[in-house]
């Protein structure tokens, strides 16, 4: 038989509405073709966080609180992160990632090989 579902959502004034509370561990250089690792972790006791968006300044996005990235060209890139809490403000942090090297284009048939996963030999 079907069912119905009554949802109250209870609401208290008396406390202001927040923005979550984030903080961002991400390198502040990487080198060209490298992936690095970024990751955004909320406090706990703070404004719950509901959805993370990274743009990293080079034309890419990528959404969830641990991403990993690769720049292929050198330069200092803006990144910013934007989270999404429950009180419907935003959260926003930016810095910089300084990208050094040369993405290596040239083709080798000697180092080029077929992907093997680790074990499996």
């Amino acid at each position: 038989a079907p069912h119905s579902v009554r949802l109250i959502k209870i609401i208290d004034t008396s406390v202001a509405a927040a923005a979550p509370s984030v903080t961002v561990e991400a390198p502040t250089t990487a080198q060209t073709g490298d992936a690095i690792k970024l990751q955004a972790v909320a406090v706990k006791d703070g404004v719950p966080a509901l959805s993370y968006h990274w743009d990293f300044g080079d034309g890419t996005t990528a959404s969830g609180p641990e991403v990993s990235h690769a720049f292929t060209r050198a330069a200092d890139y803006n990144v910013k992160l934007t989270v999404d809490g429950v009180d419907g403000l935003p959260a926003e942090k930016g810095f910089t990632i300084a990208v050094q090297g040369a993405v290596k284009t040239a083709f080798h048939l000697n180092e080029n090989r077929r992907y093997v996963e680790p074990g499996t030999r």
